[in-house]
């Protein structure tokens, strides 16, 4: 059978990509702009968040707000221990601006884009960590979002959402970049 070689999941009988044929049957217009102006725009909120808590995490106030949560928990507990809270706050607040700015490199290269995503998240899962182990923060297994922690706390479940987001992204537009799926190898 001649259709069942040379057809590809994603990809038509005459070898046009899902978003290709979409684009044919007319995806244009306003829905499609918006949800373009919407992509980049979460692209450029995430980059800005991370900016902002990488450029605050280099100072005093920044690093003492980051240690009264990481230093309950035992993933980071250890790591001050080590090396001091102003130490760590550096670290981390480097990490931040990295990813911001892999994360807005990912309109130049795509794989940069995916880095940057994957270092946002990693920082937003255990951030979000803290607020299971941040006392105050869950009551008997509760989390109590009208306190604080858990209210400052609960805004990372936004920025896992994005990374994740940003991240599948950024993986689809680098296997684009590659070509087909035939042309893959070399």
């Amino acid at each position: 059978m001649a259709l069942a070689n040379t057809y590809r999941p994603g990809y038509d009988r005459d070898r046009r990509s899902i978003g290709e044929r979409r684009a044919s049957r007319g995806e244009r217009g306003a829905g499609a702009a918006l949800r373009t102006f919407g992509a980049a725009s979460l692209y450029a909120a995430l980059a800005l968040v991370f900016a902002w808590q990488g450029v605050a995490a280099f100072t005093a106030q920044g690093a003492q707000s980051v240690a009264l949560h990481a230093l309950h928990s035992p993933l980071t507990s250890w790591v001050y221990a080590w090396a001091g809270v102003q130490t760590v706050s550096i670290a981390v607040g480097v990490w931040q601006l990295v990813a911001a700015g892999l994360i807005l490199a990912r309109f130049v290269a795509p794989l940069s884009g995916a880095i940057g995503a994957a270092m946002a998240l990693v920082a937003s899962l255990v951030a979000l960590s803290f607020l299971f182990t941040t006392p105050g923060g869950a009551a008997g297994g509760f989390v109590v979002l009208a306190a604080d922690p858990g209210r400052s706390l609960l805004g990372e479940v936004v920025l896992v959402a994005a990374s994740l987001y940003v991240l599948g992204d950024c993986l689809v537009a680098r296997l684009r970049a590659r070509g087909p799926p035939g042309q893959w190898e070399r």
